[in-house]
């Protein structure tokens, strides 16, 4: 699976073929990484934080780092943040 499965990306992002190399999840959230090939950047390494919210079950937020190393040899770093319902943990 690709990690551009789990996620709706709009019309200008980047492509990027990679895999989860890892998913740690606790009773109040957990932790998801990847690695990737994308067109742009090369080798991406990304992190996504799951917290839910302790007051509405199924409810939480999703923070999400992405680093790669541009064709000048510039380090670059995105950031994402999403919330909601029924994010898959409960």
């Amino acid at each position: 699976m690709a990690i551009t499965d789990l996620f709706d990306l709009n019309n200008d992002a980047y492509s990027l073929e990679g895999k989860i190399t890892s998913v740690i999840f606790t009773d109040d959230g957990g932790t998801i990484t990847g690695q990737g090939d994308a067109t742009l950047y090369g080798t991406v390494k990304l992190t996504y934080n799951l917290k839910t919210n302790p007051k509405v079950p199924g409810q939480g937020i999703m923070t999400g780092t992405g680093m790669g190393i541009d064709e000048d040899g510039n380090l670059e770093i995105g950031h994402s943040m999403a919330y909601g319902n029924e994010m898959g943990m409960k």
